[in-house]
């Protein structure tokens, strides 16, 4: 679902690499194991889109066929809240957490994927 988001809404990398690592550092917790895989795509291009002035929302909805407010905007907020959590305990260990969020972290901090690990979670602005 997120590449075909990626397609139809023409992400940039840094906007595509940010929402594959809130999708993939959310997709097994526990808050968000009840949403469908779609919605939580939909939920994680929405949070990652860096320029607030594209007309993201018709469009995603368009592609996601899910309505706004009863859908994604709860996966919306099941997906910040977790990256505003994984942010503050990685940061609260000095980096070394271990297991699952190790990984995700370690991979997602690389050049090659715009170092979107370090990106703060600043959703509660938008």
């Amino acid at each position: 679902f997120l590449r075909r988001y990626r397609r139809r809404l023409l992400l940039t990398d840094e906007d595509f690499c940010l929402a594959s690592y809130l999708l993939e550092s959310s997709a097994q917790h526990a808050s968000c194991l009840g949403f469908h895989p779609q919605d939580l795509a939909a939920a994680a291009v929405a949070l990652s889109f860096s320029n607030l002035q594209y007309p993201w929302r018709k469009v995603l909805l368009r592609y996601a066929r899910e309505d706004l407010l009863k859908v994604i905007a709860p996966c919306m907020v099941a997906i910040a809240r977790v990256h505003a959590d994984q942010y503050v305990q990685w940061h609260s260990c000095g980096g070394n957490a271990s297991g699952r969020l190790k990984f995700v972290i370690t991979k997602y901090a690389s050049e090659g994927m715009h170092c979107v690990a370090a990106v703060a979670p600043t959703y509660a602005s938008r």
